[in-house]
């Protein structure tokens, strides 16, 4: 299944069942999504440690949410989200990456890490009677801005529909279409 696949995804949490078929995955020659996932992934020591920061490294794409950013912020000394989102782009040897974070209703930093452009995309108020579950709304992110990339469409673009697919989600119990 995976050898036909013209992009790749993977959360953190892969790395839990399996760190060292995690890293395998990281050096399939395709453009790599990779999201963070949750604090608790952030903490990990060992195998667990090592593999995240690996993903991170090889990804081309790394997706997190604003308290992965402030976590990013604590461990590293940084002021604010948008300089985890550089930091995020910039890290490690192997390439500059796309970072994006994030930050329920607040715009969704991003970082181009190859010419370090740095923008944000605002997010449409949803009524809060229209909400009906969160759950589910940060994968719907992502599968919005992989269906972006898939149609070949600028990071922007990208950002949009996965604001989009977040927001369907959101009106909806449970992450189903």
């Amino acid at each position: 299944m995976v050898a036909g696949a013209r992009f790749l995804h993977s959360n953190a949490f892969f790395i839990c069942t399996n760190p060292e078929a995690f890293m395998r995955f990281c050096q399939m020659d395709r453009p790599f999504l990779f999201n963070l996932a949750s604090t608790f992934m952030l903490e990990e020591q060992g195998a667990t440690k090592e593999a995240l920061w690996y993903g991170v490294d090889s990804a081309d794409y790394v997706f997190c949410n604003k308290d992965e950013a402030q976590w990013i912020c604590q461990a590293h000394g940084l002021p604010d989200n948008l300089a985890a989102a550089n930091w995020i782009a910039n890290y490690g040897q192997k390439k500059k990456r796309v970072s994006v974070i994030t930050q329920g209703t607040e715009p969704v930093i991003v970082t181009v890490g190859q010419t370090q452009e740095t923008f944000s995309v605002e997010v449409p108020k949803v009524d809060a009677a229209d909400i009906v579950d969160t759950n589910g709304c940060g994968d719907s992110f992502i599968g919005g801005f992989m269906a972006g990339l898939v149609e070949n469409r600028p990071v922007r673009e990208c950002v949009e529909m996965g604001i989009k697919m977040s927001q369907l989600i959101l009106r909806r119990k449970g992450c189903s279409f």
